[in-house]
C-alpha cells in the first residue's frame, strides 16, 4: 500500500484511491515498520557528518533524503512520524553516551538509566518531528486530488522552506529550554574549511538554515521534478557550490585583529576518574597534585578545570589558597581556580576563582547556566535528580551580567571572558563576552562521559563558539578535551583524553567584532527572507506554466 501512496505526488490520478479504504487501513500505512527501520537506520548514519568522524556530506544526505520523504508523506500524520523515526535513529546514535553517563556515573539504576535516556531521546527526537508534521499539515493541507502535477509541484515548492524555517527554529528552541542542549545542530557542522567561514557572519543556527534550505530543496527537487536526477544534481550541486565557495571566501576575511602582546597559558588537565572526583578519601590526593601542578611553572594564565577542589575555600587547609597566593606574587601568573562557592544560607554556586599577583582579593565568576539534573531539578522532576543521588546536584545560578577578570599582559589589561563547561552550548553567553572581553576561558569537566563521543562533539561546540565571537578559547577539562583554540576555530594543541598533563603554548588576544557578534541571529531572517521570496517565486513560476500548458490543450486549469 506504502507504493501507492508514495506516488501520489507524480501520479494525481490515484489521489483518490490512495484516500480511500478502511482507517485501520490508512492508520497502519503511516510508518510501514520497513519504512521506519529504514529512517531509523538513515538517522543513525546522519551522525557521521560530527565530531568526531566529521563526515559533513553524509548527513547532509541523510537530511535531503529525509525531506524527499516529508514531501511525500500522505498527510501531516505520515510526515511526523517518518520524521520521528529518522530523529531517534540521530539521537540514539548521537546522544546515546547520555545512557551511559546516567548508568556508569549516577545511583539511577538500569530502569531509570534506560527511561530516563529513552525520553530525553523522544524530547530531543520532537525537534525535529514536529516541524515536518507542522509544515506538512499547513503547507500542504490536503492533496490537490484532480489538480495538474504542476500545481502540486508549487504546492510542494513550500515545503523545503518550511522545513529549513521550522528545523532551524526548533534548534534554537532547543538550544534554549533548560539552559540549551543543542549538541549535533546542523550549525556545527560549518566549524571545519570550508565551511567554517559562515560561522562568525550568520552564526551557527544561520548555518543550520542554510544547511537545511540545500538538503530539504535537493530532497524536494528530487522527488517533484519531471526530471528527478537531473534536478537534484543540478540544484543540488549549485546549492552546495554556493555554501562552499561562500564559506571559502568568507574565511579569507579578517573580521577580529591581535591586541596586546601574546600570552603564555598552562591549561592542567587533572585525569580523576568521575568515580573519584567526590571520594572523601580521595579528595586529599586530588588537591595536592592539583598544587604541585599548578606551582610547577610560571605562565600568565594557569587555568584549571571546573571544580578542580570539590569543596570551598573554608574546607580546605589555609596553606592551599597561601600557596597559591605566595606562586602567583613570584610569578607573575594570575591562576583560575574552579571550585564551589558556599553562600550564606546554604546556596551553592559552581565558581572560577582568579589569583592575581599582588591583590588580596579573590575575583569570583559564578556559572549563570547549570545543566539541569546534574546541577538543578527542573520543575517537576526533582525526584529524578535525587534519584540519581550527583554531589552538588542543587545549585544556585550566577548573574548574567557578572564583570570579565582582568590580565595583565605587559601592563595592558587583558580582559577574559569565562564559559563554564556547559556555558559553551549557548550563543547567548559568549556572545555576550564578545565585546567585552579580548579572549575567553572554557574550564569543564566531562569525565561524565568519558570514552563517550561526547568529548569530541563538545570540542566541536567550543570551536563554534569561537569562530562566533573571534576570539581566542582556552578550554581545559578534567579528563578531555582540553585544547587551545584559535579565533578562527581551529585546534592549535590539545591533550590526549583520560590522562593527566599539562597543555602550555602562547595564545595572542583579538579585538574587533564579528558580523555575529555584532547583529547576533538577525543574519537568520535574512536568509530565511530571501528562501521565502524564492519559494514564492516557484510556486508562480510552476503555476503558470501549468495554465499555459493546459490552455494549449485545450483545458482549463
Amino acid at each position: 500500500m506504502d507504493s501507492g501512496i508514495e506516488s501520489n505526488l507524480v501520479d494525481p490520478h490515484a489521489v483518490k484511491s490512495a484516500v480511500s479504504g478502511h482507517a485501520a487501513g490508512i492508520a497502519a500505512s503511516l510508518v510501514p515498520w520497513k519504512v521506519g527501520v529504514a529512517l531509523f537506520a538513515l538517522g543513525m548514519t546522519a551522525t557521521a557528518g560530527w565530531a568526531p568522524l566529521e563526515q559533513a556530506w553524509m548527513a547532509w544526505l541523510a537530511f535531503a533524503v529525509l525531506a524527499a520523504a516529508v514531501v511525500r508523506a500522505r498527510d501531516a500524520a505520515q510526515a511526523g512520524l517518518r520524521s520521528l523515526c529518522f530523529a531517534l535513529g540521530l539521537h540514539a546514535a548521537g546522544h546515546g553516551w547520555v545512557f551511559h553517563a546516567l548508568l556508569m556515573h549516577t545511583e539511577a539504576g538500569w530502569l531509570w538509566s534506560v527511561l530516563g535516556s529513552a525520553l530525553f531521546l523522544v524530547y530531543l527526537a520532537g525537534f525535529l518531528a514536529v516541524p515536518a508534521w507542522l509544515c506538512r499539515g499547513v503547507l500542504v493541507r490536503r492533496l490537490p486530488g484532480n489538480r495538474p502535477l504542476a500545481h502540486v509541484r508549487a504546492r510542494a515548492a513550500w515545503l523545503p522552506a518550511g522545513l529549513a524555517l521550522t528545523w532551524t527554529a526548533g534548534e534554537a528552541l532547543r538550544g534554549l529550554l533548560f539552559n540549551g542542549f543543542d549538541t549535533l545542530a546542523a550549525g556545527y557542522l560549518f566549524t571545519a574549511w570550508p565551511l567554517r567561514g559562515w560561522v562568525p557572519v550568520v552564526g551557527v543556527y544561520g548555518c543550520s538554515f542554510l544547511f537545511y534550505a540545500s538538503a530539504s530543496v535537493a530532497g524536494a527537487a528530487f522527488v517533484s521534478g519531471r526530471s528527478p536526477v537531473r534536478a537534484l544534481l543540478g540544484l543540488a550541486a549549485l546549492q552546495i557550490a554556493l555554501v562552499l565557495a561562500g564559506g571559502a571566501a568568507l574565511d579569507l576575511q579578517q573580521w577580529v585583529t591581535p591586541v596586546g602582546r601574546p600570552l603564555t597559558f598552562r591549561l592542567l588537565q587533572g585525569g580523576v576518574p568521575q568515580q573519584e572526583k567526590f571520594d572523601a578519601r580521595e579528595s586529599q590526593r586530588q588537591v595536592d597534585a592539583y598544587l604541585d601542578a599548578i606551582t610547577a611553572a610560571p605562565a600568565d594564565l594557569i587555568v584549571t578545570p571546573e571544580t578542580t577542589f570539590a569543596m570551598g575555600w573554608t574546607e580546605l587547609h589555609p596553606d592551599v589558597l597561601h600557596r597559591i597566593r605566595t606562586f602567583s606574587a613570584t610569578t607573575g601568573a594570575h591562576v583560575f581556580v574552579g571550585m564551589p562557592h558556599m553562600e550564606a544560607g546554604g546556596l551553592v554556586k559552581n565558581s572560577v576563582f582568579q589569583i592575581a599577583p599582588g591583590h588580596p582579593a579573590l575575583p569570583r565568576y559564578d556559572k549563570s547556566r547549570l545543566m539541569p539534573f546534574g546541577e538543578y531539578a527542573p520543575i517537576g522532576l526533582a525526584w529524578f535528580t535525587q534519584r540519581m543521588s550527583i554531589p552538588l546536584n542543587d545549585q544556585t545560578p550566577g548573574s548574567t551580567d557578572q564583570l570579565p577578570f582582568y590580565v595583565n599582559g605587559a601592563g595592558v589589561p587583558v580582559r577574559v571572558g569565562t564559559l563554564t563547561c556547559h556555558e559553551d552550548a549557548s550563543q547567548a553567553d559568549a556572545r555576550r563576552w564578545a565585546s567585552r572581553t579580548e579572549l575567553l576561558i572554557n574550564p569543564g569537566n566531562l569525565a561524565w562521559f568519558e570514552g563517550t563521543w561526547a568529548l569530541p562533539q563538545r570540542l566541536q561546540v567550543a570551536q563554534a563558539r569561537a569562530l562566533e565571537t573571534g576570539r581566542p578559547l582556552l578550554r581545559t577539562t578534567n579528563t578531555g578535551v582540553t585544547a587551545h583554540i584559535d579565533d578562527r576555530g581551529r585546534v592549535v594543541a590539545r591533550l590526549p583524553l583520560g590522562t593527566a598533563g599539562v597543555l602550555s603554548g602562547v595564545v595572542h588576544p583579538t579585538t574587533g567584532l564579528t558580523p555575529f557578534a555584532r547583529f547576533g541571529n538577525a543574519q537568520v531572517l535574512v536568509l530565511a527572507g530571501v528562501l521565502v521570496v524564492a519559494a514564492a517565486v516557484a510556486t508562480r513560476w510552476n503555476t503558470v506554466g501549468s495554465r499555459r500548458a493546459h490552455r494549449s490543450n485545450g483545458k482549463s486549469p
